[in-house]
């Protein structure tokens, strides 16, 4: 029997340390990156974010961190690049792997209860066993999802928050890859650009979203959710717009 003490234990650790860099990496996010990013995921009405549900400001945020660049660098590489203040080694190991984090769709082809899930990577073709306790006590085998994985000293873990995917989410998936991208399911992705990576992406977070994935999504090892509400309400709202969080992205 496999021991999964250590690789919980550093699990736990990473979460802990990431959940701290978070909140600093939400509070660097340069100004108008927010809009920026809901318009792309069709949560900007006019000059104002639309949430029909908490969750889906988690996805947004998500995908500003790592996924929005700004002078060719994301949020991640920029502060992994200047760095504020001395940063530790778990730090440095969980940006480094942020900076290599890799969104995509997944099957869950095998769970291993209490410890975690083996995923399939649908357009990379390859497996990685997931740790996330919780996740591993409900997923069934066969179960497709939405999320971005990190690989800290080997360890993979999501960023986050998940988006289950459905079939009619597929089919809605397939037939916009193929018409903005010339992809379709289970192609390879190794050759597009990082600007059709960020396509790539949006386009499977609008089709989730539009199918109403949010109101089912998961998180990292249920108490451990990544969230940008960790802003307190009577705090200037970090997308810059001066407005104090709770009359604005709140």
């Amino acid at each position: 029997m496999t021991d999964h003490t250590e690789p919980m234990a550093r699990y736990r650790r990473f979460r802990e340390v990431g959940l701290k860099l978070n909140n600093e990496l939400v509070h660097r996010l340069p100004r108008g990156v927010l809009q920026d990013c809901a318009k792309r995921l069709g949560l900007l009405h006019g000059k104002t974010l639309v949430f029909s549900k908490e969750e889906e400001s988690i996805i947004l945020f998500d995908h500003c961190i790592y996924t929005h660049r700004h002078g060719g660098q994301t949020v991640v590489e920029s502060f992994l690049d200047k760095p504020p203040r001395p940063l530790h080694p778990e730090e440095i190991a969980l940006l480094q792997a942020e900076a290599k984090a890799r969104f995509s769709m997944f099957i869950v082809e095998r769970v291993t209860r209490g410890v975690g899930v083996t995923l399939r990577d649908i357009f990379r073709h390859d497996s990685l066993f997931l740790v996330d306790r919780g996740f591993s006590q409900t997923a069934p085998e066969g179960m497709g999802l939405a999320t971005r994985v990190i690989a800290p000293e080997g360890i993979f873990m999501t960023t986050g928050a998940a988006l289950p995917i459905s079939k009619e989410t597929m089919v809605d998936v397939d037939e916009n890859l193929e018409g903005s991208l010339g992809i379709t399911l289970s192609r390879d992705i190794s050759h597009l650009s990082t600007e059709q990576l960020v396509e790539f992406e949006a386009i499977i977070l609008r089709s989730c979203l539009a199918h109403d994935a949010s109101s089912y999504v998961w998180y990292t090892d249920n108490e451990e959710l990544v969230s940008p509400t960790s802003v307190p309400r009577n705090a200037p709202c970090p997308c810059g717009s001066g407005k104090k969080y709770k009359r604005c992205c709140g």
